[in-house]
């Protein structure tokens, strides 16, 4: 057991690093306010009585090992973690696996101290989360009173994917949430799935025709590869000769941006046009997370998010309904946790979630007992295109415009394969 302790309010300043998140109000320095900040509460419904946040991760090393990027990559200095990071008891939803967190750098080469090892979170990744969590401290429990510093403990529910990269984020966000509030001897909790019950994410575990999508997707992008290959890549130094080569520079590529180092460079001069790799990048993704092609899409977006969507309006029903004890669920993903909701809300911009990114799924109640739903994303509230472009839907509109992309259940006959599955399939791009 901890001693009696209040959770410090502590930011990392991490000269010299740029941030790749562009959305208001995210990163500043020293606490400062951004200069048109006004009262969130103006114009909402009501009272807001329920949250859920999914966010991303913050800010990690690259998965993959590509050409040209000979950084070494000191940015995860155990005193970090161990400043930053509020401890946590981790509580497994899976029986069978009493510790379900996976670290993928184990099974890497042992490196330096201070040196990272593939997909870890850094030091300014940890300062995005706990920068995001502030923010919604600030919201929480001192604009919207939805939490209050002496009940939290009740009120917040805290779950992770199984990668060790999203356990931390959480930690972080929790360290800006919780700043002042007493811990009283008890550390919160991180709930974590073992991965093969995860719904956080594409799971073809969960839902095996997700492998046939996935599969299907991926036979077509080699097919129709020369609308990603660009000569002067395919050949020589960078040698990018299919769309999942773009994948995995463009991984690359946006996580030494997150860091501010120098772009890729080649032995031999060759220049490689960044912002165009990564667009291809990013296009060669979206087709295997969303689809390749419009017949596809409805039920890749269905068979990739409707398991959690499911979960995320049953916990607002439950609200609703006075049958739910906590008031704030939080949810540490990946940028694939974020997609196909945003997709399926109508609010995905085609700009890929960011590094630190957060979606808000808010429920309000009204003096006449009415209930309307916002969306709040990355600093914004969005405007709903599903709800007559306004930027609160009742909750009965807004349970039924989501309806068509749920899944009951892994054992939804939508979920099942409709031809025998056979071979393996790199299901890394479902959790990045």
């Amino acid at each position: 057991m901890l001693g009696r302790a209040t959770v410090s309010c502590l930011l990392l300043s991490l000269s010299g690093m740029v941030t790749c998140i562009k959305y208001k109000a995210m990163i500043y320095s020293d606490n400062q306010k951004p200069e048109n900040s006004s009262p969130e509460t103006l114009g909402v419904p009501g009272d807001l009585i329920f949250s859920q946040v999914i966010f991303r991760h913050g800010a990690r090393t690259p998965v993959y090992e590509v050409k040209g990027d000979s950084s070494s990559w000191n940015l995860c200095s155990p005193d970090i973690y161990d400043k930053y990071l509020l401890p946590v008891n981790i509580v497994s939803l899976s029986p069978s696996t009493p510790n379900p967190v996976e670290d993928d750098s184990e099974t890497q080469e042992t490196t330096p101290v201070n040196v990272c090892k593939r997909g870890q979170l850094t030091a300014y990744g940890v300062q995005q989360m706990v920068t995001v969590g502030s923010l919604f401290r600030k919201r929480y429990f001192e604009e919207f009173h939805l939490l209050d510093q002496q009940d939290w403990k009740k009120q917040i529910y805290v779950r992770s994917t199984f990668m060790k990269r999203a356990v931390q984020s959480a930690q972080a966000f929790l360290q800006g949430l919780l700043c002042g509030c007493e811990l009283e001897g008890e550390r919160v909790s991180i709930h974590v799935l073992d991965k093969k019950e995860e719904n956080l994410f594409p799971n073809s575990y969960q839902c095996p025709r997700i492998k046939e999508l996935y599969g299907y997707a991926r036979k077509l992008l080699s097919e129709n590869k020369e609308k990603f290959i660009m000569p002067e890549l395919a050949a020589g130094y960078w040698n990018l000769q299919s769309p999942l080569d773009f994948i995995r520079f463009r991984d690359v590529i946006i996580s030494r941006e997150a860091h501010g180092l120098p772009p890729l460079e080649s032995d031999d001069g060759t220049k490689l046009p960044h912002q165009e790799v990564v667009e291809r990048g990013h296009r060669a993704m979206s087709h295997l997370v969303l689809g390749y092609n419009d017949r596809m899409r409805d039920e890749a977006l269905k068979l990739s998010g409707g398991l959690f969507l499911k979960e995320l309006m049953d916990h607002m029903r439950e609200s609703i309904e006075g049958k739910q004890s906590f008031k704030c669920f939080l949810y540490s993903g990946h940028d694939t946790t974020l997609l196909p909701l945003l997709c399926m809300l109508q609010v995905y911009n085609d700009e890929w979630p960011p590094f630190g990114s957060f979606l808000a799924f808010e429920l309000y109640r009204s003096n006449e007992g009415e209930h309307y739903v916002g969306i709040y994303y990355n600093g914004q509230r969005c405007i709903l295109p599903n709800c007559g472009n306004r930027p609160f839907c009742s909750w009965e509109e807004f349970e039924r415009r989501m309806s068509p992309f749920l899944l009951q259940d892994s054992a939804d006959t939508a979920c099942q394969p409709s031809k025998p599955l056979g071979g393996s399939e790199e299901m890394r791009t479902t959790y990045a």
